[in-house]
């Protein structure tokens, strides 16, 4: 009987185990499962005296008053060896973080920086982060806020000779590419009606931030089994895993999935992503003609989304350029051109697209 129950749990084990195992080949990460917000530096584990600079009202938030939310972190700001810390503070029991402190420890604890949203509102800190993303040595504090209306805002702020509030803009999502031989890079991502995400990979270079969409392959890698794993009823999932598989360098599997999937369903804004995908492969697996031609095809209106058109047109001004048609080139680029004014100039991205624009006016220059 003992030689019975032990045959019996050993199956029991073993079916168990290729059970977990069959489960765990099926379950396939949503590309959601893969963003993860802001996470910060490490958690810091000494004893600071922030008491002094907190404003009236508000206490320091850590791990045991915020419900587990906020802790106190650690980070090298300066690249000298020396940690700042960085103290959450809000009011008690309200999980509502309405600012931070960045202090020093000399002889005595410092202020080195304070964001404070007491007297606005409309924010509320969830986390932050710190990379040198401007490569002056010094890392810069990117903030997560969220809003009333439960919106995700991005504030990015710069520690020189003097702080500098460089940019402040929506997005869903926002990660840290870390790189051992270049500066960090920013996935801004923006979720997208119908579902997915529009990602920007977004560099700083100069002053201001460019285009570095597909120079990250890696970082898209990791998304595709999400888009694989089921597919929407009006292709729109299709369109998502094409444009992965494209940014991640696969542009044969990316223009199968686009040729493949029917077009009926789609809106006029999807359509013309359709095009401007595989337009892009085509025109990266060296047949400029037939990505010319699909991009042709598409309704390039301006009541569409400008991003979109902006790199239609940057796109088909590439394509022309390498075929010797610069005066086709200008007029495509001088439809480019307007469209900036779809954007504030404090806004990261008119920087983008102004770069992308002058950067062709330039080849245009060289060629003639």
């Amino acid at each position: 009987m003992q030689k019975l129950i032990s045959k019996t749990l050993i199956l029991i084990s073993v079916i168990l185990l290729l059970s977990m195992i069959i489960s765990s080949c099926k379950y396939l990460p949503l590309p959601e499962d893969v963003i993860r917000p802001p996470l910060g530096e490490g958690n810091s584990t000494r004893k600071v005296d922030a008491d002094i600079f907190i404003p009236k009202g508000m206490v320091a938030y850590t791990a045991a008053n915020s419900g587990g939310r906020y802790r106190t972190k650690a980070t090298d700001i300066e690249n000298d060896g020396i940690e700042e810390v960085v103290v959450f503070y809000g009011v008690l029991k309200e999980y509502s973080c309405r600012g931070l402190l960045i202090i020093q420890e000399d002889e005595n604890w410092k202020l080195y920086h304070e964001q404070s949203y007491v007297e606005n509102d409309r924010y509320a800190i969830e986390n932050a982060d710190f990379a040198d993303i401007s490569g002056n040595g010094r890392k810069e504090m990117i903030i997560e806020l969220s809003t009333y209306n439960n919106a995700r805002m991005f504030q990015i702020i710069k520690f020189d000779s003097e702080v500098e509030k460089m940019y402040m803009f929506g997005a869903d999502r926002l990660d840290i590419i870390r790189n051992e031989d270049s500066l960090p890079m920013l996935a801004v991502w923006n979720y997208k009606a119908g579902g997915g995400f529009n990602i920007d990979i977004i560099r700083w270079e100069d002053d201001g931030f460019v285009n570095a969409t597909y120079d990250a392959p890696g970082f898209f890698l990791k998304l595709i089994p999400g888009y694989e794993k089921e597919e929407s009823t009006d292709g729109s999932e299709t369109i998502y895993l094409a444009d992965t598989l494209l940014k991640a360098g696969d542009y044969k599997n990316s223009l199968l999935k686009i040729q493949k999937n029917p077009k009926e369903n789609l809106s006029n804004e999807q359509k013309l992503k359709i095009s401007v995908i595989e337009a892009r492969c085509l025109f990266y697996l060296g047949r400029a003609e037939e990505a010319l031609s699909a991009l042709s095809a598409a309704e390039l209106v301006l009541g569409y989304d400008a991003d979109l058109l902006f790199e239609a047109f940057i796109l088909m001004a590439d394509i022309l350029i390498s075929e010797g048609n610069i005066e086709g080139a200008k007029k495509v680029l001088e439809s480019s051109e307007k469209l900036l004014y779809n954007y504030l100039k404090t806004d990261y991205k008119f920087h983008l697209w102004q770069n992308e624009y002058e950067t062709r006016l330039e080849k245009l220059k060289d060629l003639n």
